[in-house]
């Protein structure tokens, strides 16, 4: 056992007299690792988020989102009102219905004009959505 560290010792001290004789390899070297740490920390946090983590709902799979689409029309169209209502009114007690639509928005200031994306959400969007 001695033997093992003092040789692990002896390796160390060489290793470290290397480094120190090439100061510019070194950095170059505790860079690219510490750049690779980092994207990889980055890579496993994004995946980690979006794929793996469970959805924050207690039946995620309970979870549907529902859009009309004209059949002249690739992209879905946004409910009416009058839409909206008649669904929540068939739909039952035992569904939440929340109904939710983006928009463009310009917001004045000092140096300009900003564009900006609003949402325009149904009273109930707090109590249903997380």
């Amino acid at each position: 056992m001695i033997r093992l560290l003092d040789a692990l010792l002896r390796e160390v001290r060489s290793t470290g007299r290397t480094l120190a004789a090439r100061p510019g390899w070194t950095l170059a070297a505790i860079l690219c690792l510490a750049i690779a740490t980092g994207a990889n920390t980055a890579a496993f946090t994004l995946v980690n988020g979006l794929l793996l983590r469970p959805l924050p709902f207690d039946d995620p799979d309970q979870l549907v989102m529902v859009a009309l689409r004209e059949p002249t029309q690739s992209d879905p169209r946004p409910f009416a009102l009058r839409e909206y209502q008649q669904l929540a009114d068939q739909s039952g007690p035992t569904i939440e219905l929340l109904a939710r639509t983006f928009f463009p928005l310009s917001l004045a200031a000092d140096d300009g004009a900003r564009m900006a994306q609003a949402e325009l959400v149904s009273g109930n969007y707090f109590e249903t959505s997380v």
